[in-house]
């Protein structure tokens, strides 16, 4: 008798495909380029340049370039972001900043005229806000609402609910915040500013706290060449 003939049809043939192709290592489509696995990065479109920033449009990015294992990458000159939604981080457990007193942060951050709600962090060792320290760093257009910021009190350390201790030429255009901030210096919007550092079209609403020294609406203290 003869042996009867198997008839293979198309949607057998096409997961015996895949199944070889997974078997041998092979990927059936290219997945998005990542940096670090958490931002993507496609050039031409989203690749960290002036013309296409990395866009961070959740809280998984924004924890991205907070957490100092990628600091090589994200903090560095010529590095450009944009925010592209809201970003509600309230009730979530946060130490984290965007650059410290040791390494920090110098690239341009445009919030996009977007908000980061219920930033905590209460920052120890170092200076304290969504960015711990920054170098000749823009930032603009962003609205922390409901953040609270602090240094412990033992601790001679700045706290801003945007930057900590902004340094060397860093800019910061349309900031606007509310909520708490807590340090030696301590500051609506910066903590400590020095090295020729401007602040514009910026507010605050928050509730400042200096221990020891110095508090200011938009920021706690500053050296020689504030504008």
């Amino acid at each position: 008798m003869p042996t009867p003939v198997k008839t293979l049809t198309r949607p057998w043939l096409a997961a015996a495909a895949a199944a070889i192709a997974i078997a041998a290592g092979m990927s059936l489509a290219a997945a998005p380029a990542q940096a670090n696995g958490c931002i993507t990065n496609t050039p031409g479109v989203s690749d960290g340049s002036a013309e296409y920033p990395f866009l961070i449009e959740n809280a998984e990015n924004l924890e991205c370039i907070r957490n100092p294992v990628n600091a090589a990458r994200y903090w560095v000159a010529n590095t450009y972001f944009k925010q592209t939604a809201d970003i509600d981080l309230s009730g979530e457990n946060q130490e984290l900043t965007i650059g410290t007193d040791g390494t920090p942060f110098r690239g341009n951050y445009d919030g996009g005229g977007k908000k980061i709600i219920g930033l905590r962090v209460s920052a120890s060792g170092s200076s304290a806000g969504l960015f711990g320290k920054t170098n000749d760093a823009t930032l603009s257009n962003l609205t922390l609402e409901n953040a609270s910021v602090s240094i412990p009190e033992t601790e001679y350390a700045s706290a801003g609910a945007l930057v900590g201790w902004a340094d060397n030429a860093s800019e910061i255009t349309n900031v606007h915040s509310s909520g708490t901030v807590a340090g030696v210096n301590a500051g609506g919007v910066v903590g400590y500013a020095t090295g020729n550092f401007s602040i514009s079209y910026s507010t605050s609403a928050a509730a400042i706290t200096g221990y020891r020294c110095c508090a200011g609406g938009l920021v706690g203290s500053a050296g020689r060449g504030l504008t």
